[in-house]
C-alpha cells in the first residue's frame, strides 16, 4: 500500500505495513505528535479534513484536551505504540466540536504504556460541497501544569504556542 510511504515495510505474508516508530496508519501515512512533558500547546490550522495521531508514553495521570472547531471523530486506545484509527480502538467520540477533556485515571488509560489518540478533522460542508477552514487545539496537562508536543506534523499550518 503505498510502499508504505517510505515509512516502514511490507510484511509479505499479511501484506499490511509494518510502520517505522513514529509513523502508524495502515500505509505508514502518519506522523505521530508525541505528546511530552516539556512544555507548550499545539493548535493544528487547515484548510480541508484531516487525520491526525497523537501518543502519551508516560505513566503519569493525564488530562488531555482536543478542541477542534468542526465536527471531528476521536479515536482512543490503550498503549502509545498502537494505532488508534477507525479500525482498532478502546472507545471513540464523534461528532466532537469544542472542548472536550478526559482524564486518563478515570478513562482508566493511566499505566505504563502510555496511550494513542487519532482525530479526523471534517472540514468538509458536504451539503454545500465546500472545503473548510479548520482548527484543532491538543492540550495535555499532568498535575497542575500544562504540557504539550511537538514531534513533527504533517498539516499545511502549525502554530505552537508556549
Amino acid at each position: 500500500m503505498n510502499l508504505c510511504n517510505g515509512h516502514g515495510v511490507c510484511n509479505d505474508i499479511t501484506g499490511q505495513c509494518e510502520c517505522d516508530a513514529g509513523y502508524k496508519f495502515a500505509d505508514c501515512s502518519k506522523k505521530v505528535l508525541d505528546l511530552k512533558d516539556d512544555g507548550g500547546a499545539l493548535t493544528i490550522d487547515m484548510h480541508g479534513p484531516g487525520w491526525f495521531t497523537m501518543a502519551y508514553s508516560g505513566d503519569k495521570p493525564t488530562k488531555t484536551s482536543i478542541n477542534p472547531d468542526v465536527a471531528s471523530d476521536v479515536y482512543i486506545i490503550k498503549d502509545s505504540a498502537a494505532d488508534p484509527n477507525d479500525f482498532v480502538y478502546d472507545m471513540k467520540f464523534m461528532g466532537v466540536t469544542g472542548n472536550m477533556t478526559f482524564n486518563s485515571d478515570d478513562l482508566g488509560m493511566t499505566s505504563s504504556k502510555g496511550y494513542s489518540i487519532a482525530v479526523y478533522v471534517n472540514a468538509v460542508n458536504e451539503t454545500a460541497n465546500l472545503i473548510l477552514d479548520a482548527s484543532l487545539g491538543i492540550f495535555l496537562s499532568i498535575g497542575a501544569s500544562t504540557v504539550g508536543l511537538v514531534s513533527g506534523v504533517v498539516a499545511s499550518v502549525i502554530a505552537l504556542t508556549v
